[in-house]
């Protein structure tokens, strides 16, 4: 599979299916204070954190990450880049010579709980790598729904052209969630069966969307002012018809 690397300086970076992490120099160079590579095999993970578990700036998560939590079987081929959490429907189209998959038990986390758990601040800018093969579109998904993609200026997901799983989607259905989330979406073209997807928010996104918050906010402030002010207002006039009342009394004596 192609790797691609971050284009910019990033503060941390969330590599999801990391494998053997051949990204790690791209990842260091991007200035990342803080790099978090989370793996659901466990040979792969033993690895990862025999290779990189002494910087104090990576951490390792042994985890399944999918679009919902739940218990699942992970399959896992030879070739790493077909190992999924999905049954394969058409992988054997593009990886003719697979041979059989070794199935083990997972327990996975779904991608919004997850990620809301990081301490990735929404002021900074973080990047996010998805390798999941059958599980990106699902991953997506997820944090588009839970208004999590904001967390990350640049999304780089590796995704299939096609469906090659079950019940998986393809690079066009990833490609329509990051771009109705803001995102600047292009594909790398080397290779047509897999392409490389790159989402990138505008410069002015994050500002933007500050902004509408905070004017979101006020409207509600002015609602809840005018609320009160008619409140008051309606007490007011119960109180002077009440010292009407008393006048009128006090008059007649």
């Amino acid at each position: 599979m192609t790797h691609t690397e971050f284009t910019g300086e990033l503060a941390a970076i969330l590599h999801i299916g990391a494998g053997e992490c051949l990204e790690m120099e791209s990842h260091l160079a991007t200035g990342a204070k803080h790099i978090v590579l989370v793996e659901a095999a466990p040979q792969a993970a033993t690895r990862l954190r025999d290779r990189f578990g002494a910087d104090p700036r990576i951490s390792i998560i042994e985890k399944a990450i999918a679009g919902e939590t739940g218990a699942r079987t992970l399959r896992v081929f030879g070739f790493a880049d077909a190992t999924s959490l999905r049954v394969p429907t058409d992988v054997e189209a593009i990886f003719p010579s697979l041979g059989a998959a070794k199935e083990i038990d997972v327990e996975a986390k779904a991608a919004n709980t997850f990620v809301a758990s990081l301490d990735f601040s929404p002021d900074e800018q973080n990047g996010l790598l998805i390798e999941t093969p059958g599980e990106e579109y699902a991953i997506v998904k997820s944090l588009a729904e839970a208004n999590l993609l904001f967390l990350f200026t640049e999304i780089v997901v590796h995704a299939a052209r096609a469906p090659l799983y079950e019940g998986a989607g393809g690079a066009k259905d990833v490609s329509a969630i990051l771009k109705d989330a803001g995102y600047n979406v292009t594909a790398n073209p080397n290779d047509p069966d897999r392409p490389v997807l790159t989402a990138r928010l505008p410069p002015l996104f994050r500002e933007h969307r500050s902004l509408v918050k905070e004017t979101d906010y006020l409207k509600e402030q002015l609602q809840e002012l005018a609320f009160r002010e008619a409140q008051y207002e309606s007490e007011l006039g119960k109180v002077e018809a009440q010292l009407e009342l008393i006048k009128d009394v006090l008059l007649r004596d």
